[in-house]
C-alpha cells in the first residue's frame, strides 16, 4: 500500500514538528503495512499567498483558481496519483485562512479531484469558512482532530471528526524514565507561544515576556527563556539584555526532550507540543494562550495536567496557589 502524507513539517527544527510527523509516519507505516512518502510543508504556497496579500483569503473564486494552478503541478499530481491513500497532516496549519490553510486545503482538493481517498488528521481546526470546509474536509473519508474543541467546532458545522490526540503522544521515548527533576528545584522552562513570535509587535511581545519572567522571579522561581524559532532571536536578545537566562530548544533532539524537561521543576509555555512533552515527562505545567483554541483543547484532553494562565495576573495566582 502506498500512503502519501501532506504537510510534512520536519523541515522545521522545532522538536514538536519533528516528533509529530515522525510518529505519524511510523504509525501509518506499521498499522497500514504501508510505504509512506511525504510532501513538504509550504507546497503550493506561491499559488495562494497572493490571495492573502491582496486581502482575499476568504474568496472561494480566487481559491478555486489557485487550486487549478496547483493541480497543474506535475510533482504533486504524480505523487497523489501513485498513492492509494492521502493523509493530510493538519497539525497547526488548517486554521483562520492563513496561507498554510489555503494551500493545504488546496492540496487536499487536488487529491479529491484525482479520486484518491483522503484522511485529514492530527490537527486543530478553527476559523475556516464553510466553503473551504466543504471543499477540503467534507469529502474526506476520515477526519480526526487532536483535541476535543476542534471536534466540537467541526460538529457545529456539520462535520463529524474523531476527537483523538496529537501523534506526538506516540513518542514513547518521551514518557520513559520518569525520574525526579534536577537539582535546580525552582527552575522553570519558559517559552511563549506563537502569538509572541508571529502576530504581536516586537515591543508588545518583549513586554509580555518580561512581565511573565518577573512574575516567576517574584514568586521565587528561576526561569530560562527557551527559543524555538529563528524569528524569536530578537526576543531572546531582549531577554538576555535584561539579565535573564536563555537557551535554544532546537538543540535538543526530540527523542531526548522529555529527559531534558525533567531538569526543570515547572514548565510555563504557550507552545502546544511543549505542553504535551511536559505531560508525558510528568513535569508540572502552566499553559499560556496561543493563536487558536488548541491550548484550551489540549487542557481539556489532559484533564488534570496543566492549567491556563490567560494573563500575568492569572499566572501569579496559579503560582501562589501551588
Amino acid at each position: 500500500m502506498q500512503v502519501l502524507v501532506l504537510n510534512d513539517t520536519r523541515a522545521d527544527s522545532n522538536p514538536g514538528c519533528q516528533a509529530t510527523v515522525s510518529m505519524l509516519v511510523h504509525h501509518l507505516s506499521v498499522t497500514l503495512h504501508a510505504e509512506v512518502r511525504t510532501r513538504p510543508r509550504g507546497e503550493g504556497y506561491d499559488h495562494f499567498s497572493p490571495m492573502v496579500a491582496a486581502g482575499r483569503a476568504h474568496s472561494p473564486a480566487d481559491w478555486y483558481r489557485a487550486v487549478t494552478r496547483l493541480d497543474g503541478d506535475s510533482a504533486l499530481a504524480e505523487a497523489v496519483g501513485a498513492a492509494d491513500l492521502v493523509v493530510a497532516n493538519l497539525e497547526g496549519t488548517f486554521h483562520h485562512h492563513a496561507v498554510g490553510a489555503l494551500a493545504l486545503g488546496g492540496a487536499i482538493a487536488v487529491a479529491h479531484r484525482a479520486g484518491t481517498p483522503v484522511w485529514a488528521v492530527n490537527g486543530t481546526v478553527e476559523g475556516i469558512d464553510p466553503w473551504l470546509l466543504a471543499a477540503a474536509l467534507m469529502p474526506a473519508q476520515h477526519v480526526a482532530v487532536r483535541e476535543p474543541r476542534s471536534a466540537r467546532w467541526l460538529a457545529a458545522r456539520g462535520i463529524i471528526a474523531t476527537a483523538a490526540a496529537d501523534a506526538a503522544f506516540l513518542a514513547a521515548a518521551l514518557s520513559a524514565q520518569r525520574d525526579a527533576p534536577g537539582a535546580a528545584t525552582r527552575s522553570v522552562f519558559y517559552t511563549p507561544g506563537v502569538v509572541q513570535s508571529t502576530t504581536a509587535s516586537r515591543a508588545t511581545a518583549v513586554a509580555d515576556i518580561l512581565t511573565d519572567l518577573r512574575t516567576l522571579a517574584d514568586a521565587g522561581w528561576e526561569p530560562t527563556f527557551v527559543q524555538f524559532e529563528d524569528r524569536e532571536s530578537s526576543l531572546a536578545d531582549a531577554v538576555r539584555e535584561q539579565g535573564w537566562l536563555t537557551t535554544d530548544g532546537r538543540a535538543v533532539p526530540w527523542p531526548a526532550f522529555g529527559a531534558w524537561l525533567r531538569h526543570f521543576a515547572l514548565v510555563v509555555s504557550g507552545r502546544y507540543h511543549v505542553l504535551i512533552f511536559a505531560a508525558m515527562a510528568g513535569v508540572p505545567a502552566i499553559a499560556r494562550r496561543s493563536n487558536t483554541h488548541k491550548i484550551e483543547g489540549l487542557l481539556d484532553l489532559l484533564a488534570r495536567h496543566g492549567a491556563l494562565a490567560r494573563d500575568a495576573a492569572t499566572l501569579r495566582d496559579l503560582l501562589a496557589g501551588g
